[in-house]
Order: C-alpha cells, then sequence, then structure tokens
C-alpha cells in the first residue's frame, strides 16, 4: 500500500475522475495530462518524484521521461 505507481487512463477526463475517487478513499493519488497548465504539471510531477502522491493517474503522455526508480506497479486502467 505504500509503493508508488502509476495508473494509465485512455482519457484527460478519466484521470482526473479516478484521481479524485482514490483521494476519497484516502490515498495519495494526481492526476497527469496534457490538457493542464505546464506549471501545473510540472508541480505535479515533482510530488510524484518525491513521494508526497504516491499514485498517478495519467495519459500515456506521462510515462516519457519520467525518471523514477520506485515505481512497482502499473495499470492500464
Amino acid at each position: 500500500p505504500d509503493t508508488s505507481g502509476i495508473i494509465y487512463c485512455l482519457s484527460r477526463k478519466s484521470c482526473e475522475t479516478l484521481a479524485e475517487k482514490l483521494r476519497e478513499k484516502g490515498f495519495q493519488a494526481a492526476h497527469y495530462h496534457a490538457g493542464m497548465e505546464a506549471s501545473h504539471r510540472a508541480e505535479v510531477q515533482e510530488a510524484f518524484l518525491r513521494d508526497d502522491v504516491r499514485i498517478m493517474c495519467a495519459t500515456i503522455a506521462f510515462g516519457m521521461g519520467i525518471d523514477k526508480s520506485n515505481v512497482r506497479w502499473v495499470i492500464h486502467y
């Protein structure tokens, strides 16, 4: 339960909706997609890299260039 992972979603909306549902259940989750402001995307990515966020709900663009050694699981939602 304390490991980092990425949930890949097919749409921007599903990223946002799933992250919200996970937060409501007490998980440290955030969303990431190309429709976000660049500064907000950078903040969310940095939070994930620092382990402030454990679960990233993202479109496939997120995985390009992410350098995080402790991603332990990936789900294609």
